[in-house]
């Protein structure tokens, strides 16, 4: 979302809350690990299968946060996965550090939404909660 005035938080749950009503938890398989480039610095991620429920929802939440607090869409695909590190540095070219490294397919179970805000505390990146909803139960 990048930026976002702290004023806007209470459209944000409300966004989120109407987004999530007829979503009720499901689950996530992660598998496979990627890199991308931000910056000049390598951001290394685990991926997310293919998941109907999961795009169904980003759809929804998209459709909302444009309705609610005029948000423009993003315009790259969405590319479920979960940071594992920024400003990586290996000691390998990435084809080889792929080969060696494995990430075995597991299940996580999908019960809420967070809006995480990243911010530097002590030189370190911290992800703080902002606004979360409980998918429906």
């Amino acid at each position: 979302m990048g930026e976002t005035p702290e004023e806007t938080l209470p459209l944000i749950h409300n966004a989120l809350s109407k987004a999530v009503q007829e979503i009720s938890p499901f689950r996530l398989t992660l598998a496979g690990i990627g890199q991308f480039q931000k910056r000049k610095r390598l951001v290394l991620w685990v991926g997310v299968e293919d998941n109907p429920l999961l795009m169904e929802l980003q759809t929804r939440i998209d459709a909302q946060l444009e309705k609610w607090i005029d948000l423009p869409l993003e315009t790259r695909p969405y590319t479920p996965h979960i940071t594992l590190g920024r400003n990586v540095r290996l000691d390998e070219e990435w084809e080889a550090f792929q080969q060696r490294v494995s990430v075995p397919h597991m299940n996580v179970e999908a019960t809420k939404v967070t809006l995480f805000q990243s911010t530097q505390i002590d030189g370190r990146l911290r992800y703080l909660p902002l606004v979360e909803v409980q998918l429906r139960t």
